[in-house]
């Protein structure tokens, strides 16, 4: 399920900038539930810049052909043992069916084609249980590691009672990732890339399908 979604999930994975103020891109340009890719091509990184923001990797396909090509969305690294990422990453939206924990692994590195990445397996999946895949509602999920990464830095979640500031309209945010650089083809950088956003108002983003907000 993990590879077919290589070519189903959205660009963007917005929903984690409400928990973590950090958005993480998914590596794929194609839409879901109706969605459309909004977001190409990016900005280089400072090596270091995004320390938290780790690669999601199709196990099987990581064994025949490396993490480049295995990778699928990304996340953040919340606490030592815990992602955060997309519902829609770990759940197929035609069939509802959630991915196996062992179907996929963490690739801790800016550059999926570098010497140094480091594999981590996941042990649990857990889904926000109201997300709504046709809406694009509480597309969240939580990753648990089957092992501590104590040398990485996280990013501290914030509950959203505590964002407000954070999301006023005109704010300045990031979408982060390995996202395709075309709008027209598939060209998928080796190293971790990001672009620089701004908050739009909950009233102009409710006006463009699927999104319901207020």
């Amino acid at each position: 399920m993990l590879r077919a979604l290589r070519a189903t999930t959205v660009a963007t994975s917005l929903a984690i900038a409400l928990t973590c103020i950090a958005a993480s891109a998914t590596g794929q340009p194609a839409s879901v539930g109706g969605t459309k890719p909004r977001i190409v091509n990016g900005q280089g990184t400072e090596a270091g810049q995004f320390p938290f923001v780790v690669a999601l990797v199709d196990a099987e396909t990581f064994e025949q052909e490396g993490a480049f090509d295995a990778q699928f969305c990304a996340g953040s690294l919340t606490t030592p043992t815990t992602i955060v990422t997309a519902a829609h990453c770990v759940v197929d939206d035609q069939t509802g069916r959630q991915a196996e924990a062992s179907s996929m692994l963490v690739a801790i590195a800016e550059n999926l084609k570098g010497a140094n990445i480091r594999m981590v397996r996941v042990s649990a999946i857990a889904v926000h249980p109201d997300y709504d895949s046709e809406m694009v509602t509480n597309d969240v999920a939580v990753l648990t590691l089957a092992e501590a990464v104590n040398d990485v830095p996280i990013i501290m979640p914030m509950r959203p009672s505590d964002i407000a500031d954070y999301l006023l309209p005109g704010a300045p945010v990031f979408v982060v990732g390995w996202g395709n650089q075309s709008l027209t083809g598939n060209s998928y950088p080796e190293a971790i890339r990001a672009g620089a956003l701004v908050v739009f108002p909950d009233g102009a983003c409710g006006r463009n399908e699927p999104y319901k907000i207020g």
